[in-house]
């Protein structure tokens, strides 16, 4: 199963093409799970390796992607990036993949859209998938700060947590407030940021770079 969403669907205030892209940060609780909600507004989404720059007035998201392997420091599963395969692995079933501006989360150990992201010079990445029962996790009773990209009424939007949840509660509440289709992103204390509807920008996380590995990726948005 997959959602595909073109990214320019995510423009559902406006749609004056001048207009700068932000983030619209709402607050959401669900069975006591508090939430934030980020929602792209005028923006496109790709994938980056390493720490983007925090002065680049185009970016209003970032949030690491994949994880890291623990043994080589390598990115964990298939990843692409601008068409290029940088990794390889299945262990984690749910994708997302950016090909041609039109968004896709979805679950499957063998898509054809890996191969269409290389040949189309797309963006292509796993993580968890965090809802259908198809959540796989050694310890899925820990908790920690939790983060998601999915997919609510046809747009893509940035889920994190506000409290430290196991996968589990984090999981219900998705489906709990609409998402139909989300994977996992680094949680915990991974660095990100976005730029609210007043320009400022909202860190999350703690940002630590002498400890993130150069084959970190993330997802960042930017104005069109």
């Amino acid at each position: 199963p997959s959602v595909v969403v073109k990214s320019q669907q995510t423009d559902s205030l406006s749609d004056k093409s001048e207009d700068k892209g932000y983030i619209e940060i709402l607050e959401e609780t669900v069975n006591d799970v508090p939430m934030f909600v980020y929602v792209p507004h005028h923006a496109r989404m790709t994938l980056e390796l390493g720490m983007p720059d925090k002065e680049d007035s185009t970016i209003v998201f970032v949030a690491q992607a994949a994880d890291i392997r623990r043994d080589n420091k390598k990115i964990l599963g298939d990843f692409v990036l601008k068409g290029e395969k940088l990794s390889y692995g299945k262990a984690k079933a749910g994708f997302c993949a950016v090909i041609d501006d039109v968004i896709t989360i979805g679950v499957e150990e063998d898509t054809p859209l890996l191969q269409k992201a290389i040949d189309r010079g797309g963006y292509f990445f796993r993580q968890y998938p965090l809802q259908n029962g198809q959540l796989i996790e050694n310890n899925p009773k820990n908790k920690a700060i939790r983060r998601a990209i999915g997919i609510r009424q046809g747009q893509v939007v940035m889920i994190e947590s506000r409290s430290t949840e196991s996968f589990h509660d984090f999981t219900q509440a998705l489906v709990d407030i609409g998402i139909s289709q989300a994977i996992y992103l680094v949680g915990s204390t991974a660095y990100g940021w976005c730029i609210d509807p007043s320009g400022n920008r909202v860190e999350f996380g703690v940002e630590n770079p002498r400890n993130t590995p150069p084959n970190t990726s993330y997802i960042v948005w930017r104005s069109k």
